[in-house]
């Protein structure tokens, strides 16, 4: 009896060159493919059309992408170490713009890349998910990640762990010769035992990727810009949600939808409470039913298009009534701090300072 597949290999999605591709679809606004089945996340047509109304540029993404790799091999060079593992997703966000599983990924270590000071990059990506980053001209070659987290390795997470390990120093001995120092940003305690074991010296990759994210160029700011400008969109729906008899999770729930509809990712954390569950502060949304007088705040913490984190803190009252006399003096207190430090803000200063 012959035997069957029963795995269909078939590419649904077009793997045309992205040169034909571009004669094809023609480009957004940011430089990407206006394809409808283009295998990676970005804004939407609806976000690029609110943009374009509020006179909000988007950046120029491939030249944002290859600034930013650019910063990472600055700082390593900076700080003279040869090369990076990262396998914190934000960080691979910010070096290489390869999203993918993003939120699945801060607690499994299922993806990494390695990036030398000189040299090709590699990303080590989750098993049959290659096609999501054969877009970017930033990444040079795209292995399997052999994954050593205990839910995916169980007991042979030592032994996958070791795999791992002879493959980094491998690259390391390709892309750096005799110099066996390598940043590192994250990692499960076996992988860090198994690159000791093979003589590799690990430094502090977080803060190579924390002093790279410093300094921002244009393209970055138009994105920050963008993710303003959507994150403002989902705020303003939310405000149109509050009334009373309307739960703290309906009223979250819109911003979470209205960013996901404009391309935006994730919300980091459900800061927002209402009544007496603004003090003390750091309440997540719940159940309450928000009642006709109430405060509600809240702080948006929300991951938009690009990526960039937009944390936007708003407080209102609920209904069609006047604040009492307490919502009044803490809306001054909250003024005053506001405004005093506005005019303390200026060119040189630093944060320490400021503080």
């Amino acid at each position: 009896m012959d035997k069957v597949s029963h795995s269909i290999t078939k590419q649904k999605i077009d793997p045309h060159s992205q040169k034909t591709a571009e004669a094809r679809f023609g480009k957004r606004d940011d430089g990407s493919l206006d394809d409808n089945d283009r295998p990676y996340i970005g804004p939407t047509k609806l976000a690029f059309q609110e943009w374009k109304n509020a006179g909000v540029k988007p950046p120029d993404l491939e030249e944002m992408r290859e600034y930013r790799l650019d910063r990472v091999r600055r700082q390593l060079k900076e700080m003279d170490i040869p090369a990076l593992l990262i396998t914190d997703p934000i960080n691979i966000r910010y070096a290489l713009d390869a999203p993918s599983l993003q939120v699945w990924t801060l607690h499994n270590m299922a993806r990494a890349a390695f990036i030398p000071a000189e040299g090709p990059v590699v990303l080590f990506d989750y098993p049959k998910t290659e096609f999501l980053t054969k877009h970017l001209k930033l990444v040079d070659e795209v292995r399997v990640m052999t994954g050593f987290f205990f839910f995916a390795a169980g007991k042979t997470y030592d032994a996958r762990a070791k795999k791992f390990a002879q493959e980094i120093d491998q690259l390391l001995r390709e892309r750096c010769g005799k110099d066996r120092r390598l940043a590192i940003d994250k990692m499960e305690i076996c992988g860090v035992f198994a690159l000791q074991e093979l003589g590799v010296e690990i430094k502090h990759g977080q803060m190579v990727m924390e002093i790279a994210r410093l300094v921002k160029d244009q393209n970055e700011v138009q994105a920050m810009h963008c993710g303003m400008e959507a994150c403002e969109q989902g705020i303003k729906l939310m405000r149109e949600t509050m009334r009373p008899g309307v739960s703290e999770n309906d009223m979250w729930s819109v911003l979470q939808a209205e960013n996901i509809r404009r391309g935006g990712e994730w919300i980091e954390a459900r800061t927002m409470a209402s009544g007496p569950r603004t003090n003390p502060w750091f309440h997540e949304c719940g159940e309450r039913l928000i009642q006709e007088g109430d405060i509600v705040a809240f702080d948006t913490d929300l991951v938009g298009p690009y990526g960039y984190c937009i944390d936007i803190s708003r407080t209102w009252i609920c209904g069609e009534v006047k604040p009492n006399a307490e919502q009044r003096k803490l809306y001054r207190v909250a003024y005053d701090h506001i405004q005093e430090n506005i005019s303390i803000l200026k060119p040189g200063l630093s944060f320490q300072d400021l503080t």
